[in-house]
Formats: C-alpha cells, structure tokens, sequence
C-alpha cells in the first residue's frame, strides 16, 4: 500500500509541475524508478516502454490513444475541470482499444480520463481480465465484438454518452456497473454472460440480466415500449421505471419493489430535469423529487446512493510543490492529500 502510495504521491507532484509548465506529460512508475514522457504521444511512449504491473499517470491535455496490451494501472487529472474537486481534463483523442488478438491481458485499470470515442474490445478472441474502468466520460460508451471477451470486469462512476454494444459472441462473466449513468442500451451480450448493474441511470433497453437500485427512463413513445418490454430473463429489484407497457412485460422478467407506473414524465424522477432534457452535464445533481425511493441497501436508488457518485480520480491533490536541485539530488517539498 505505501509503494501505491509513493507512486500516486510522485505522480501528483508530477501532475503539479506540469500545470505550472504547460507541457502534457506521461509519467511511467517502474519498480520505484520515474521515467517522465512529453507532448501529444507521451501516452503511447509510455506504454511502449512499461512491463505489467506499471503505472502509469497523464497529465491534463490532449493525447494520442493506443491498444493496451499490458497489465498496466492509467491514472487520468479527469475528466472534467472542477475547482472543488481539484480535477482537470485528461483526454484520449479517439477509442481506447483493451486487449490483444488471440491473447489474455490482466488487471488492467484505468480512471480520470475524458474519451473522445469509446472504449473497444473488439481484438480477435482477445480475453479480458480484471479490468477495472472508473471515474471517465466516453463519448461513444463501450463496445464488444469480434470474440472479445471480459472476466471480473468492474465499471464505476463513468459517464458514457452512448450506450453498451456486443454481439452474440462477446462473453462477459461476472461484470459489475455501479453509479455509471449509460445513455443508451445495455442489452446485447450473449447467453451465459452474467452482469449486475446497480445504482446506474439507464436511457435505452435493459437486457435479462439483474439490474438493482437503479433508473430506467427509457419510453419509446412510437409503440409505448419500455426498458423491459421487448426483454425475457431479466431480475429487477428496487428500481425505479419509467415505463412497463405489457403484461409481457411482467410475465417474462422479475421485479421485486420496484416504482414505476406507465408514462411517468422526467421531473416526477429528477428534480432538476428542464423539459424534457435529462442528459448528463455538469451541473446535474439527478437529485430524487421522491427521497422513499429506496434501494435493498437503504440508500436511494439511482447514481447518488450506494457507494455515491464520484468524479474525482484516486490521485492524491498536490496543495503546494516546490522544486530545488542541490548538488546530484532533486529535492521536493510538497503538501499533498488523499482524495
């Protein structure tokens, strides 16, 4: 825990430097040894030069993505700027790729980054363990395909701004989303694939898998389909619906106490819905108009209950650095602290 510690302190002061330089920077912590990587490909050099086991740390800026290949830990500043959290804007200019054809790549973790694209497993055959994804927005959310496939597979705290696509031949065991909002469909992994979701905000349809504590506002007015009207197998507990259409509906899922009733509008769920606008931004709270909306842990359902809603990555804040050369030695005063 201390050398974890050490790593993330190093890579705070790091962090620290560079917001007074203006030079984006990847920082690579290798068995104690700091190698510093600048400019746009920082990122890729990085991961070029680590071995599993690495971490590696961005500054704020604009960075070239790449296919991670390695069991390597990737701290982002964020991904969006706030004062009161101390975090700026780490982003990845196109899809982040996870894993290698044909091959097992683990415990990769990655947290604090803005994704201008997605992140894709989609390598051939390409296995997936212990990934760990938390704390970033992705702007095209995730994708499955080409029998890639992901085993102990944590998402936590994330924004993404589309939804979650497979195909029939993606297996994922033992996935866990928690306080994600997910814009979009999380319904096409195949049979066998075993997924919970809890304390998340949903837009799209909801596959048969055991979904807790969560929202679902998806109500397609056209044929007044809703989350789980068009889905067999599924197991629903404590969450809160917008739309249950069809007897079907309650005949081929299970739900137990949940809240819902047919055409509930957007402002009798959150108090801060303008309209009919529930989108994320940074401004929402998704504050519940019903505080009794409870999940099984007693906390409220949606994004704010459970383990609560973060934005902020694991890196210490770096409160005051100071930088003197004496001799051979660097020397470094900081005052630092634990998020």
């Amino acid at each position: 825990m201390k050398k974890i510690f050490f790593s993330l302190l190093v890579f705070g002061c790091v962090v620290a430097a560079n917001a007074q330089s203006d030079v984006m920077t990847a920082t690579l912590m290798h068995d104690g040894v700091v190698s510093v990587f600048s400019g746009a490909n920082a990122f890729v050099q990085a991961h070029d030069a680590a071995t599993d086991g690495d971490v590696i740390s961005l500054s704020s800026g604009s960075f070239t993505s790449l296919t991670i290949t390695k069991s390597v830990t990737v701290y982002g500043a964020g991904f969006e700027k706030d004062q009161a959290t101390a975090t700026d804007v780490t982003q990845l200019r196109s899809d982040l790729i996870i894993g290698a054809a044909d091959q097992t790549v683990s415990n990769v973790h990655i947290e604090g980054l803005y994704i201008n694209g997605g992140i894709m497993l989609n390598n051939s055959s390409a296995r997936v363990e212990g990934l760990f994804i938390g704390k970033c927005f992705l702007l095209k959310g995730m994708t499955f395909n080409n029998g890639a496939t992901a085993k102990n597979m944590l998402v936590q705290d994330c924004v993404m701004d589309a939804g979650i696509t497979a195909n029939n031949t993606s297996l994922v065991e033992n996935a866990y989303f928690g306080n994600c909002y997910i814009k979009g469909n999380l319904k096409d992994f195949p049979a066998g694939s075993s997924i919970l979701v809890n304390h998340c905000i949903v837009t799209g349809v909801a596959g048969p898998y055991t979904w807790k504590n969560s929202i679902f506002t998806h109500y397609w007015n056209l044929y007044n389909y809703g989350a789980f009207d068009q889905t067999t197998g599924a197991t629903v507990y404590n969450c809160v619906i917008r739309m249950v259409f069809s007897s079907a509906s309650a005949t081929n899922n299970s739900f137990v106490d949940c809240y819902y009733r047919v055409g509930i509008r957007l402002d009798q769920i959150f108090s801060d819905v303008t309209g009919t606008d529930y989108n994320y931004s940074p401004s929402r709270t998704f504050e519940l108009v019903n505080p009794e909306w409870l999940g099984d842990d007693g906390t409220e359902v949606g994004i704010r209950g459970g383990d609560g809603w973060s934005k902020a990555p694991a890196i210490p804040v770096v409160k005051s650095l100071s930088l003197d050369v004496e001799g051979n030695e660097l020397k470094v005063t900081y005052e630092a602290e634990v998020r």
